[in-house]
Order: C-alpha cells, then structure tokens, then sequence
C-alpha cells in the first residue's frame, strides 16, 4: 500500500500445497487375487502398473489399477484378479506430475503367486463306486489320475478325474472302476508343460 508516497507492507504470510502421495503399503497375495493396500492423494493420474515384466511405465504395463480413496485420510484397496499361479509379478506406484509434465515412479518391487492347490483329503469306497474329496484350486490342467499301475508318468494311459481351470473347497468326486482290483491314484497338474504328481 502506498501512503504519503511511501510503500508500506503487511504480514508475509505463505502456503504451501498438497504433497502427492501415493503408497502401496500392504499386498495380500490370496490364489488369482492380489489385494494393495495404501494411501492415494493425488493430483490427476495415478495408480499402480502391474505386469510380468519388471521393465514397468506409463506406455507399458499389463494392467494399471486406479485407486478409489475410502477415506478421509486416502486409503484405498485395489484388487488385482485373473493372476496365474507359480508366476512373479512386479507392480510400481505411478503418478502424473502436472508441474513438471512428467509422470514421476516409485521403486519396482514383486511378489510371486503361489502353486497350484489340489489334495486328496479323503477316499471312500463303497463297492465299484470311489468318492475322492478335498480342496482345489487349479488354473491349469489337473485333476486326480487313477490307475491299477503305480506308474503315473504316461498320463494318458491313466484314468482322469479332471478338475482343470476348477477352485472348490471342498470338492467332491466320484468315479466307477471294476471289481476285484488294486488301484493306485495320485493328484497332478501341468504347468509350463511339466507334470507336476502329489
């Protein structure tokens, strides 16, 4: 202000802007579901890039989740489903930068889902009739093979029980075999075209 020719000023006073964050805090790796958690406070675009190869950015990425904040205080969870089993994912934080026009990324890390799930918890025999029970969760080729040869190696010379791409907890199976005989079963899946036998 000027008063009498001079300039007089008042208090400085000063503001400082919102920090953008964007955090992964926890992961919950749970079969084809991988649940982030953390905090989102963002100024226009961000989220999480996901993908199998480590190489992640804005132009390449599998799949990009966008956090929705639930909170107050901007935490979010974001689910990442169709995961396949035995693989390594990596996942990095994103998010634009609209002073400087660029995207600004945080540190690549990784998680790896688990293996195929498939048990015999129970078998019941009741004259011809074998009723096999358990827990499944596949997303590949697998079931219960059965035989009177305790070879299981030439799967096509086996009797199959097939609960490929299947999650039942608990399952329930029955299959019908001829009298008077010894038979073997075991478990498998094949994964990256290996069997695995249990």
């Amino acid at each position: 202000v000027y008063r009498n020719g001079t300039a007089e000023y008042g208090d400085c006073l000063a503001f400082k802007t919102p920090v953008v964050t964007m955090t992964i805090d926890e992961i919950e790796v749970n079969g084809p579901v991988a649940v982030f958690k953390g905090i989102a406070d963002l100024d226009g675009a961000g989220g999480i890039l996901c993908s199998t190869d480590s190489d992640l950015s804005i132009q390449k990425y599998m799949k990009r989740l966008t956090p929705e904040p639930h909170d107050v205080d901007g935490s979010y969870i974001c689910e990442l489903t169709g995961l396949s089993s035995c693989t390594t994912y990596y996942y990095r934080t994103y998010y634009y930068d609209s002073s400087s026009g660029d995207y600004i990324y945080g540190d690549v890390k990784s998680f790896t889902t688990d293996s195929p799930v498939i048990t015999i918890d129970n078998v019941s025999v009741e004259s011809n009739e074998v009723t096999f029970t358990g827990k499944v969760e596949l997303d590949c080729v697998g079931g219960i093979l059965y035989s009177t040869d305790s070879d299981f190696s030439d799967v096509k010379s086996c009797g199959n029980i097939d609960m490929s791409n299947t999650s039942e907890n608990p399952y329930s199976r029955t299959c019908y075999l001829s009298y008077n005989r010894k038979y073997y079963y075991c478990t498998y899946f094949i994964q990256n075209d290996e069997l695995v036998l249990g």
